[in-house]
C-alpha cells in the first residue's frame, strides 16, 4: 500500500469505502433489503420506511421511485409547514396519484411550466425583483405592489 501512488491509494479507498456500503445494504436489518427472486422476476427490490413495518415492492424506475420513497416525507414537509401551500388535513384529500398521471401525461415545455409555476419561481413581478432583472415588483395590470403567482390569479383587472 505504501508504495502506491495517491492515485492507487485513493481507488484502495475508494473499494473499501463500496465494499463497505455493500456490506451496509446487504444487511437483512437495512430498510433498503436484499435482492430476492420472487415467481419469473429477476431481481425485485424490498423497500421498507424506517418508520412503517410494510414494505414496498419496487419493480421499475428504481431511482425516481426511492426518492419518493426516501424524501417524500421531507417534500411534504416543506410544502406544508415552509411553503404553507396546504395543511396535513389538506394533503389527505388531495388525490396524489391523478394528479402525478395528469402532470406526466404533459409534455416538457408545460411540466417545466407547471412546476415553476407552482413553486412560485417563474417571472411575476416579486420573482424578477429578486432576481434583480428588474427594480420594481409592481402588477403591470393593476399596479400592486409584490406581484406573486397569487395575485396573478386574482388580479382585479383580469377578465
Amino acid at each position: 500500500y505504501e508504495e502506491l501512488d495517491i492515485w492507487g491509494k485513493l481507488n484502495v479507498w475508494a473499494d473499501d469505502n463500496a465494499k463497505a456500503k455493500m456490506d451496509e445494504l446487504l444487511d437483512p436489518n437495512h430498510p433498503l433489503t436484499r435482492t430476492t427472486r420472487i415467481g419469473n422476476e429477476a431481481i425485485t427490490i424490498l423497500w421498507q420506511h424506517p418508520r412503517e413495518l410494510n414494505q414496498v415492492k419496487i419493480g421499475s424506475k428504481l431511482k425516481s421511485t426511492l426518492t419518493k420513497l426516501i424524501h417524500g416525507d421531507i417534500m411534504r414537509q416543506y410544502w406544508i409547514e415552509s411553503r404553507k401551500k396546504f395543511s396535513f388535513a389538506d394533503e389527505s384529500r388531495i388525490d396524489w396519484k391523478s394528479l402525478n398521471r395528469a402532470a406526466n401525461g404533459a409534455d416538457t415545455a408545460r411540466q417545466m411550466w407547471l412546476s415553476k409555476w407552482l413553486s412560485e419561481c417563474c417571472g411575476v413581478g416579486h420573482m424578477n425583483k429578486k432576481r434583480g432583472w428588474t427594480e420594481y415588483d409592481n402588477c403591470p395590470r393593476c399596479g400592486q405592489a409584490n406581484e406573486t403567482v397569487e395575485h396573478v390569479m386574482k388580479c382585479p383587472q383580469i377578465k
